[in-house]
């Protein structure tokens, strides 16, 4: 057949009634802009960028959306969509002629071709920011708007209506190409690039001029947001080089955590989480609904168009679509093509599951913003802590990092399944809808189920939140015990009562687990958020008139205390063990509660002012117990002030200090950990007070510095550190001590007894009002004095010293040879990470017994046969009525099968899903027991070297991961790698001939989880990294919090806090877009084969219609399942914090 462009009959050359009464003219014309924009373009994108890539990189930092930038990708997506269209419907228009007529498709085909280059014209001047070279994109939509709408009105005169496709295409092409010329009207007013004197100039924003931001999903054109095409680069390079911080960079300005620590903490009379969340989330929130309801309402897009093909394979078995011989073609006879519906199906799931992405991603980010505005709610709660909420067992660090690891990200994960509150409703109401237009009466039956059952899910649900409840305040119970004994491992090593507590940890967890068993009940037949409150913090005072102190309890622990504090001279504190020196020091820095009394500085004697100190003087403060941050010996001296390297080597020889940092194997850049890794008490105690000298303050407060040092460290301190190097400096000091030989240095005492002040003065004036008391002393210097006599004696001794040092050398050295080695073996450790922990699987399902394993496997193969069964007997049922429209008798027969096989399966369903929780149950307390013996039994050295907040990590988030993850994770794994088989096996059995299709398909899958998996454990890996000093950094919070006050560096802390949250933040935003990458690159090319098994199901012979429908439903449901190399990721990743558990 001979092809022309208005065919071979001459009348299609006719214009003598006008040219725009010809039909042919008028397609002709329609060519015109998409040849204007082709022939304009095409130099600009092939001649101008082209030469430009070679020699010129376009960074991100260039990149400008304009105004309307969404809404033109979204109509760009709708036009093609209708171009699409209108080449299928002229293409079947053609086919009913008797020769060719190239221009019912050919303008559309040039139309495809125009806008696909359209928008690829539009990204590389958007990108460049160009906008001038808009005007030629202005000029095709006004050209393509006038052709069309002169094509729309010939269509009018002509006698067609909405009835004709071709008319309704026409419309919609006229609709959308008004709109996108209004877009780049719009943007000339904006912007002003041409008919203005004054451009607008506008900058890219400000995230994407720091080269550092490269999370990049807020910023792409809408395309790469659907797909994650920008996340190809970070996938790709991950196989060649490990991802690291480095390659992640920083969160953008929008996502960190102090911007929306800023928009949540909204002030209200009454504090609700509900409300602030509401305040600062509400617009994602509502936008991720959206999302979830466009996607569900998609989603019955699915089963009208299987049931459309099914429908066309009864009625056209084996036979071509029957259309009428007109030459137009209607609405209803394109719908009725088994090729559109199949298109139609595809277009559909795959934006049903772009929706999906979209509404999972949106939340995602919303959760970790929502994570990152708790974290720094909670760290500025903890900074206002009370003492006595820690010392008294209040709050203890095993709730802090139960509260920080756990219960943030379960309301992070609350926002991920918020939307199915309000989606579930309208699935049913819909799903109910189209049931009854199937089915008729018979719907509203299930219809009346679903209400009967109403009040029974909502029990069920109440129940589930109470096992939640208890499930959390057990495991708070539990890790404040662990926390108890961690703390004092020495004493119960000591004792040897490790054993004994360990057994009340397990009590503790037997509870846990019973709620968790209660849990996975209810949970197979169908969060509390702790806010941390302390009292007001009080600022420290210089002097205090008939003051009442105390801990919280409202007992006066100081009573009847007046005293004052000379400025620049020296205060000692003495008095018995328990009178209340510490006490005291801890009421001048505001942390006690004042009960009674007045508290204020006075700057003169004369004219008191009540003014806070931390207004006034900046303080300094080493306590009794020594504090130590996880950072270098420099770090901990030095204590975020600038390192003056005259100072620092002055207030090291003060302290004593050089020979012990000698001695450490990298000297003061050597790592000492927040419990003083390597470092004696005495070590301890000097690099506190050498923080407290090395920072130039006006006060500085010492709480019994000498306790852990000997008599000749102490005397070195007192004469170099304190009488030269502070009184030099004229700062007002406080001391607290029991050294009663150095009370002739003092200017001020006061002497404390039974938590009440004795007596305050000089020690002449103690000398002249209390004679009893000052003999008493001078009894107890006497005998102090002796004692260092005894000490001056053997200072011959010290010149075995260097020998002694030279050991210990070389015993640090060999304690650093088996660091490295540790080091090495971590290292290789975390390379393996990059494997499937196969053993560390085999080890949690052996965990849980054998025989639950058997139990698990045999219930899953037998439920999963059930269901494969129930399907192929629906299929044989309805071939059987189909062809011999069988009686009464047969009908009983199959629906007595149905019903039996139906009542199997739910009884399955409900045996296995008990038995992988009570697996996993048990699995969790073996694991569980066997890390609690090992951490307890561990060397001492182990608990010296490792983070208290590691430790507790390991029984708070890894344990959470083991007890609540990996179950329902290993549950979705089984189900659906037996769903995948299944299929595979009926297709296989009905369709044969798509066996073929297979092996492209395992290709690409092959290849994109060959990059994934990667890619993931790296991200997996930082995720990991960087939470556990982000849990570390609040342990040690809470431990030195009196010195992080005192020193009023909470600003500084907290910084430290949020840059550790930001971190951490990222590292878990790109794993979720890498999954994310991964499920829009396997869903889709799932679909793909699909539509080809939709396309071809004519295979099948007649009289098999229902094994078609069958295979078409198992293409489907495969198709819409995550398919197993999802849940594969997701189990390994979980298994990770096991592995970590067991090793």
């Amino acid at each position: 057949m001979s092809l022309s462009f208005c065919g071979n009959n001459i009348s299609s050359y006719n214009i003598y009634d006008g040219v725009l009464q010809n039909p042919c003219f008028v397609d002709a014309l329609n060519l015109v802009p998409h040849v204007f924009l082709l022939f304009i373009t095409f130099p600009i994108l092939f001649i101008g960028w082209g030469s430009q890539s070679s020699k010129v990189q376009i960074h991100h930092n260039t990149w400008l959306h304009f105004p309307g930038h969404n809404l033109r990708w979204i109509l760009t997506f709708a036009l093609l969509f209708v171009h699409v269209c209108e080449i299928a419907e002229g293409i079947v228009s053609d086919s009913r002629r008797e020769s060719r007529h190239l221009h019912l498709f050919m303008p559309a085909v040039m139309g495809f071709v125009a806008t696909t280059t359209s928008i690829v014209y539009y990204h590389n001047i958007e990108t460049s920011n160009f906008p001038k070279l808009l005007l030629a994109l202005f000029l095709y939509w006004v050209m393509a708007f006038i052709t069309k709408t002169i094509k729309l009105v010939k269509y009018w005169q002509s006698g067609w209506g909405v009835s004709d496709l071709r008319f309704c295409i026409t419309g919609i092409m006229v609709i959308l190409n008004g709109l996108l010329m209004a877009v780049e009207i719009n943007v000339i007013r904006v912007r002003r690039y041409v008919f203005f004197m004054n451009p607008q100039k506008v900058k890219p924003p400000e995230d994407l001029q720091d080269l550092g931001v490269r999370f990049l999903q807020p910023f792409v054109n809408l395309l790469s947001k659907a797909t994650y095409w920008w996340m190809n680069t970070l996938i790709i390079s991950a196989h060649k080089k490990p991802i690291d911080l480095k390659a992640i960079g920083k969160l953008p300005i929008a996502m960190r955590a102090v911007t929306n620590y800023v928009l949540a903490d909204y002030p209200n009379r009454t504090p609700s989480i509900w409300l602030a969340m509401y305040r600062a989330f509400g617009r994602p929130i509502l936008l991720s609904s959206t999302f979830r309801y466009l996607a569900d309402l998609l989603g019955f897009a699915g089963p009208l168009c299987i049931s459309g093909i099914v429908q066309l394979l009864y009625h056209y078995w084996g036979e071509a679509d029957i259309f009428t011989t007109s030459e137009t073609l209607s609405s209803k006879e394109f719908l009725e093509n088994s090729y559109v519906l199949a298109v139609l199906l595809f277009l559909a799931l795959i934006l049903q599951r772009t929706f999906l992405q979209a509404s999972y991603y949106v939340t995602i980010e919303t959760g970790i913003n929502l994570r990152g505005a708790l974290l720094a709610m909670i760290y500025n709660k903890i900074l206002r802590l009370s003492t006595s909420n820690l010392s008294m067992g209040e709050m203890t660090l095993g709730q802090i990092n139960n509260l920080v690891a756990i219960e943030t990200n379960q309301l992070m994960w609350f926002l991920f399944l918020c939307p199915n509150l309000w989606a579930m409703p309208v699935q049913i109401i819909m799903g109910v809808i189209l049931l009854y237009n199937l089915l008729g009466s018979s719907a509203l039956v299930g219809a009346a189920v679903i209400v009967l059952l109403a009040p029974i899910q909502y029990f069920i649900a109440t129940k589930l939140a109470e096992a939640q409840k208890s499930t959390l305040d057990y495991s708070t119970e539990r890790l404040k015990k662990t926390n108890e004994i961690l703390k004092g491992i020495k004493l119960l090593k000591l004792y040897a009562w490790e054993h004994i507590f360990c057994k009340s940890v397990e009590e503790t967890r037997m509870k846990e687990l019973s709620s968790l068993k209660t849990f996975a009940l209810y949970t197979s037949l169908s969060s509390k958020l702790l806010l941390l409150e302390g009292p007001p913090k009080k600022y420290m005072v210089y002097s205090v008139t008939n003051g009442y102190f105390s801990w919280g309890s409202g007992l006066a622990t100081l009573s009847n205390i007046d005293i004052r504090i000379p400025t620049g001279q020296l205060t000692m504190v003495v008095g018995q063990v328990g009178c209340g020196k510490s006490s005291l020091l801890l009421a001048i820095l505001g942390e006690m509660q004042t009960l009674e009394g007045k508290v204020h500085w006075s700057n003169s004697k004369s004219q008191p002012r009540f003014f806070s100190l931390s207004r006034l003087y900046s303080v300094a403060y080493a306590a009794q117990k020594p504090w130590l941050l996880n950072a270098t010996v420099e770090e901990n001296i030095t204590f975020g002030s600038p390192f003056n390297k005259q100072r620092y080597k002055a207030v090291t020889d003060a302290c004593s200090l050089q020979p012990d940092i000698d001695l450490l194997p990298f000297g003061d850049q050597t790592e000492i950990g927040e419990r003083g890794i390597n470092l004696s008490g005495g070590q301890r105690q000097r690099i506190c007070v050498a923080r407290a000298l090395y920072q130039n303050t006006n006060i500085v407060l010492l709480d019994d510095p000498f306790s852990a040092l000997d008599i000749h460290l102490s005397d070195h301190l007192m004469q170099e550190g304190i009488l030269k190097f502070l009184q030099d400096d004229k700062r007002t000091l406080v001391l607290v001590t029991h050294k009663l030989q150095y009370l002739t240095h003092a200017d001020w005492i006061i002497a404390m007894k039974d938590g009440t002040v004795l007596r305050e003065g000089t020690l002449k004036d103690i000398q002249t009002k209390d004679v009893e008391l000052y003999e008493h002393w001078k009894t107890l210097m006497n005998r102090q004095d002796q004692e260092l006599e005894k000490v001056i004696r053997k200072t011959l001794r010290r010149a075995m010293y260097s020998r002694e040092a030279k050991a210990q050398l070389e015993d640090e050295d060999e304690e650093e040879e088996e660091e490295e080695d540790e080091d090495d073996n971590m290292s290789t450790v975390m390379r393996l990470r990059t494997k499937m922990p196969w053993r560390t699987c085999w080890r949690y399902l052996t965990s849980g017994g054998f025989f639950l394993l058997f139990l698990m496997i045999f219930s899953k193969l037998l439920k999963h046969s059930v269901i494969v069964a129930i399907d192929y007997w629906l299929a044989t049922w309805t071939s059987e009525y189909s062809i011999n429209n069988t009686g009464k008798a047969d009908q009983t027969y199959y629906v007595a099968g149905f019903s039996i096989l139906c009542g199997a399966g739910i009884f399955l369903c409900l045996v296995t899903s008990l038995t992988v929780e009570w697996m996993g149950l048990t699995a969790a307390k073996n694991l569980h027991h066997n890390l609690l013996n090992k951490i307890i039994l561990g060397p001492i050295r182990f608990f010296d070297t490792t983070p208290l907040g590691l430790i507790l990590n390991r029984f708070s988030a890894d344990t959470n991961i083991i007890d609540q993850h990996i179950p329902p994770t290993l549950e979705s794994l089984t189900r659906s790698t037996l769903l995948c088989l299944s299929a595979i096996g009926m297709i296989s059995y009905a369709t044969p001939v798509f066996l073929v299709a297979l092996v492209p398909l395992g290709v690409a899958f092959y290849f994109i989880q060959k990059y994934f998996r990667v890619a993931s454990k790296d991200l997996q890996e930082l995720d990991d990294t960087t939470q556990l000093p982000l849990l570390c950094h609040f342990s040690e919070t809470a431990e030195g919090l009196t010195t992080i006050r005192a020193f009023r560096h909470e600003t500084r802390f907290k910084q430290r806090m949020l840059e550790l949250t930001d971190t951490n933040n990222i590292a878990y935003l790109f794993l979720s877009a890498a999954n994310r990458w991964l499920e829009v690159r396997t869903v889709r090319s799932s679909h793909d084969f699909e539509m080809e098994a939709q396309q071809k199901g004519g295979l099948v012979q007649r009289g098999s219609q229902g094994k078609g429908a069958l295979s078409v439903l198992f293409f489907f449901c495969v198709c819409e399942e995550d398919w197993p190399r999802a849940n594969i990721c997701c189990q390994s990743s979980s298994l990770f914090s096991l592995e970590e558990d067991c090793h």
